[in-house]
């Protein structure tokens, strides 16, 4: 039997049930990762769950809302339940809206954008950390997109991906001296 990469790891993706997030789910599952799917469309998720299944691959689905802690922590809990471990997180799940401009937003869709792209990433890995210390191994890597650098009129994303991509960088800093650690 050929032994791949990642076989005997765990991985959790956020925004699992489309795009990137489907994406990085089934690249990590071919790679031999058990693959935790997060996202809050539980059809599509499960739909995406069963290709990964059909394929070989080891796969659950846990519809959730990454921006809810208790969701945050149901999704760990389940990886856990389920496979033992958690190697691999991948914050992949979010939003663009609102769209309008900053003193025409709703200003509880501007915060709920916030909590989606920028506060469900950190109550994940407040989850997954002390796991990934326990086993001397583990790796987040966070998504972002050029409008983290550079304003493109959607105030929430901009200022979400730019914290994101800020707060990545810290995490990693603050568990820079685990040699196990990886943080991109």
């Amino acid at each position: 039997m050929i032994r791949k990469k990642l076989q005997g790891q765990t991985a959790i993706i956020c925004g699992a049930s489309r795009g990137i997030g489907a994406a990085s789910a089934r690249l990590l599952a071919e790679a031999g990762a058990a693959v935790v799917l997060a996202a809050r469309s539980g059809e599509q998720l499960e739909a995406v769950a069963e290709d990964i299944r059909r394929q070989g691959g080891r796969a659950i689905a846990v519809p959730a809302d990454v921006s809810d802690p208790a969701a945050a922590e149901e999704i760990v809990e389940s990886a856990l339940d389920q496979f033992d471990r958690v190697d691999i997180l991948v914050n992949a799940a979010g939003i663009i809206w609102p769209l309008d401009e900053a003193m025409e937003t709703d200003a509880d869709e501007w915060a709920y954008n916030i909590h989606v792209n920028l506060i469900g990433p950190f109550y994940l890995a407040r989850n997954v950390l002390p796991v990934m210390v326990d086993q001397g191994y583990g790796r987040i890597v966070s998504l972002t997109s050029a409008a983290a650098a550079r304003p493109a009129g959607m105030s929430a994303f901009c200022a979400a991906q730019a914290g994101l991509e800020m707060w990545t960088r810290v995490v990693a800093h603050e568990v820079a001296d685990a040699a196990w650690a990886s943080i991109v």
